[in-house]
């Protein structure tokens, strides 16, 4: 966003898109602010024509953060990137190796 591009935050949760508002109000100036948009988004549904994004267009760039750590979440996460990227579409997709002792791991 800082570079100029529209940006879509997604997060298949209400409350994590609300905590993504209130970063960007803390720590960008309203015109960059102007630049984001939110959406929730939930890759079951990975065509979900409900979804004001969902237009059938290709994205240029896809960022993903922290968001393999529940690997049943793959699959979905997989169909959903395939249905946004086209032949030039960037991923970057950034992991976190973590322990698999916790109570939130598979």
């Amino acid at each position: 966003a800082l570079l100029g591009a529209k940006c879509v935050i997604t997060d298949g949760d209400a409350r994590v898109l609300e905590l993504a508002k209130s970063n960007a109000i803390a720590n960008l100036t309203p015109a960059e602010q102007t630049l984001l948009e939110y959406s929730q988004l939930k890759w079951e549904l990975a065509a979900d024509p409900t979804w004001k994004y969902e237009k059938g267009e290709k994205w240029d760039v896809i960022l993903a953060a922290d968001v393999t750590y529940y690997s049943k979440n793959i699959p979905s996460l997989t169909r959903m990137m395939q249905r946004l990227a086209g032949p030039n579409t960037e991923i970057f997709l950034a992991h976190t190796i973590r322990p698999t002792d916790g109570a939130s791991m598979e």
